[in-house]
């Protein structure tokens, strides 16, 4: 029974070895071969979560490039501004999703549940470095160690699926307004004044990276249906003020949630879908390439 025991620990030992191995060698590689460059004439950044990766189309405002990701941390936002922009110099200005529910206190999981690692961590492993590491471990030391010894899990998907892989526009052909109106009458959002402490501490590093280097940072709130829009008109306020204006005074804050469009420009009461995205991204357009 002993020497049994002995030869499941020595295997366990021996693989866990070997998947540390293959992990760091394919994040070795896998840094070495990503493409970060981008075309020359593309000088905007669009990071942030589905607020941005729904609602701006970069093939029509096309002097940008959309590395959105849905439930994405600022965590992970900041990491793309600091690699993509190390990589493109003519990058002048970011568009990073700033809507009226990105720092409610549940957003503080975007960072450090087990979930959202499990799902964020390896698909980004490429942009991170020994800071950006450590400060996910110490949110969540477990679950930081299980997906360590998993590190090549998404080496193929970023070889096959490149810079998409990490974030891109998304395209949504529904249209399901009726039924989220129903829904929000029946029981409305909660709007939640206590702030998600990392997922500010990180836009602070946004502002504060983009400064330092001289790129103008548009905090973006996007379209949202006018019932949703007249419902968090309180906690706007307090994003526009408290937080953009006093602690980011040299960001330009972008409020287009009353962007007029048709119900049937939705993909619910948050996001837009190819309709809605296609006007907005073309109003979008017009206002960069005067």
């Amino acid at each position: 029974m002993k020497k049994f025991i002995k030869r499941g620990v020595l295997f366990l030992i021996i693989t866990g070895i070997v998947s540390l191995v293959v992990g760091f060698l394919s994040v070795f590689i896998s840094k070495q071969t990503f493409d970060y460059k981008i075309k020359e004439k593309k000088n905007i950044l669009i990071v942030g979560n589905s607020h941005t990766e729904c609602s701006i189309n970069d093939s029509i405002l096309s002097n940008s490039i959309n590395l959105s990701q849905s439930a994405s941390s600022y965590f992970y936002s900041y990491m793309k501004i600091r690699e993509f922009t190390k990589y493109n110099p003519q990058i002048d200005t970011v568009i990073i999703s700033f809507s009226d529910n990105d720092l409610f206190s549940e957003k503080e999981k975007w960072f450090s549940s087990s979930e959202k690692i499990n799902n964020k961590m390896t698909r980004h492993i490429i942009l991170f470095n020994k800071d950006d590491y450590l400060d996910l471990f110490k949110s969540n030391p477990i679950e930081v160690i299980v997906q360590t010894f998993i590190l090549y899990s998404d080496f193929y998907n970023l070889h096959t699926k490149k810079r998409d892989f990490i974030g891109s526009y998304n395209k949504i052909n529904v249209n399901k307004i009726d039924e989220d109106i129903i829904e929000f009458n029946r029981s409305p959002p909660i709007i939640d004044s206590i702030i998600a402490i990392t997922e500010l501490q990180y836009l602070l590093k946004i502002y504060n990276f983009t400064q330092e280097n001289e790129i103008k940072l548009i905090l973006l709130n996007t379209p949202i249906h006018p019932i949703l829009e007249k419902h968090f008109s309180v906690i706007r306020q307090r994003n526009c003020s408290s937080i953009a204006r006093d602690q980011m005074p040299n960001a330009t804050y972008s409020d287009h949630t009353s962007f007029v469009l048709k119900n049937s420009d939705y993909a619910d009461l948050s996001h837009l879908n190819n309709k809605g995205s296609n006007k907005y991204s073309e109003f979008l357009q017009s206002i960069f390439n005067k």
